[in-house]
């Protein structure tokens, strides 16, 4: 599952970057960011023994990180590329 994602990720890191090279780094930023956090959680999880049952597993640190800044930029130049989009036609 985590290679099929990566590999759709891949597919609208590099169709935005082609689209618009400034829209391309507001999607790369916000992905960044949300794979750097999950990678802790990833390593976290391998390094913790196979859990024997649902009360084994212990939820840990919160899933919780401030991406509003760059999903701020993101919509923002979402925003001017489609309304160049529509203008066009």
């Amino acid at each position: 599952m985590l290679g099929e994602v990566q590999v759709s990720l891949a597919l609208y890191r590099r169709w935005l970057t082609l689209e618009s090279p400034e829209l391309g780094a507001a999607y790369d930023a916000v992905v960044d960011k949300i794979r750097e956090q999950n990678s802790g959680f990833r390593r976290d999880a391998l390094s913790r023994p196979v859990a024997d049952g649902d009360l084994a597993i212990e939820i840990g640190r919160p899933y919780k990180f401030d991406d509003r800044p760059q999903r701020a930029e993101l919509l923002r130049v979402m925003g001017e590329h489609l309304t160049l989009r529509r203008n066009l036609t």
